[in-house]
């Protein structure tokens, strides 16, 4: 046997075997992250002006759509208005006038309808009535369909001393006091006159109306079924001074 075929070294190398492949390194998700942490900055501002872009175009949306229902009901109360206006001249054609010369007003009302003058009550520096039946003051607590006083000042209507600064102030005070004069106020349309409609609190069917003109004060107190009939005479009130 040839000693030096058993030499250390002296073996074929092509017999032994491959190295083993060097093993890559893992990077955690931090890391990989970092890599792209500019790409992930820019992608959430984008993100973030989309979104407040959309929440505000929908909000501008939402405004006009408001816009848009709100002068829609303008024009829709308008016309009604208009044709309530219509209808009352045509059917007021044929009223009676009732003029009051020393607070310049006047109304029509339905020719079948009586007048009856009332002695001042409370503090109104003048009440009438109208009625359909009623030619003069019951005996009982009867209501009258529509009962028209005048007041020279506020202070005379502020029967509870709230001190209201103005007519608006006076509906405001007596609609949220403790025991509340009205249940509801809303505008109303008298010609010449910013008015209001108020619902009682308590009565059925009891509705009042509040105007003013110049420095006098007008309530109208209504016991009657047939609202568009007080619309019709409360459409041909107007100030002769």
């Amino acid at each position: 046997m040839d000693y030096q075929s058993f030499q250390p070294g002296s073996q074929d190398q092509s017999a032994l075997p491959p190295p083993m492949p060097e093993t890559p390194k893992i990077q955690n998700l931090s890391e990989r992250l970092r890599l792209y942490q500019w790409h992930i900055a820019i992608v959430g501002v984008v993100l973030i002006a989309l979104l407040f872009g959309a929440y505000s175009y929908s909000k501008y949306l939402a405004q006009q759509n408001d816009d848009a229902l709100a002068k829609q009901a303008e024009d829709a109360q308008k016309k009604i208005d208009e044709i309530r206006q219509k209808r009352a001249q045509d059917v007021t054609s044929t009223w009676k006038t009732y003029t009051n010369t020393q607070y310049g007003f006047e109304f029509k009302y339905p020719a079948k309808w009586n007048v009856i003058n009332l002695n001042t009550s409370g503090s109104a520096n003048f009440e009438i009535a109208i009625d359909p039946i009623l030619s003069k003051v019951p005996e009982g607590d009867q209501p009258f369909a529509m009962t028209f006083r005048v007041y020279k000042s506020l202070a005379d209507l502020d029967y509870a001393k709230k001190n209201p600064k103005s007519l608006e102030d006076f509906l405001k005070k007596y609609s949220e006091a403790p025991d509340p004069l009205f249940s509801e106020a809303g505008p109303y349309n008298i010609k010449d006159a910013t008015a209001y409609k108020t619902t009682e609190t308590g009565f059925a069917n009891f509705t009042t109306y509040y105007f003013q003109h110049r420095s006098l004060i007008f309530e109208i107190p209504t016991f009657y079924d047939d609202e568009i009939l007080i619309d019709q005479i409360l459409s041909t009130f107007k100030f002769t001074k």
